[in-house]
């Protein structure tokens, strides 16, 4: 993730990190991982709220960052829904993981409106100081993301249109298939 407070965006990667971390571990020995993954969710979730709740966040500006920031506080709430059920369960259902990535693709369209926002809304620093730079760093650690996320789409999509040339798992081949050895949680989302 990037540097700073990579919360936007976040919401899709933070279930997808812990989705695979949480399976490394056997079985019989995670609940030291998901009392972890437990408190980073709540500190994430409480973040944004925090934030709400200060003094200042409800200034008048002229773009209206309150309401972003409660819509990014709703979408946290739901990330950690997600990865609450990817925590408890083993084999998690494909209408869940379906779920999941339609998520993910509202992540990807609210963290560009959430950028365009906060770009354009510049003036606000001074009246929304915390507001305004809470959500810059979501927003700009959203685009990172949101542009490593892309890189990958396109490494999928030639793969798709190539049957397997960069990673075939049932042969054992392909360009990839060291590194996704390496690291599954890279190439798999």
């Amino acid at each position: 993730a990037a540097a700073g407070r990579p919360e936007k965006m976040l919401q899709y990667v933070w279930p997808h990190v812990v989705y695979h971390a949480i399976r490394m571990f056997p079985k019989t020995n995670r609940l030291c991982v998901r009392l972890l993954v437990l408190i980073v969710t709540a500190a994430i979730v409480a973040s944004p709220i925090i934030v709400l709740r200060l003094p200042h966040s409800s200034d008048y500006c002229k773009e209206d960052l309150v309401t972003m920031g409660v819509v990014l506080a709703m979408t946290f709430i739901l990330m950690a829904g997600l990865m609450l059920c990817f925590i408890l369960m083993d084999d998690v259902p494909r209408y869940l993981k379906r779920v999941f990535h339609i998520f993910g693709l509202f992540s990807v369209l609210f963290n560009a409106v959430l950028y365009m926002t906060v770009r354009s809304a510049e003036p606000c620093k001074d009246t929304t100081r915390e507001l305004y730079y809470y959500l810059y760093c979501v927003a700009v650690a959203g685009v990172v993301l949101g542009v490593v996320f892309f890189i990958l789409a396109c490494f999928w999509v030639y793969d798709w249109l190539t049957d397997g040339q960069l990673l075939n798992l049932r042969r054992r081949s392909g360009f990839c298939y060291e590194p996704y050895k390496a690291c599954p949680c890279v190439w798999h989302v």
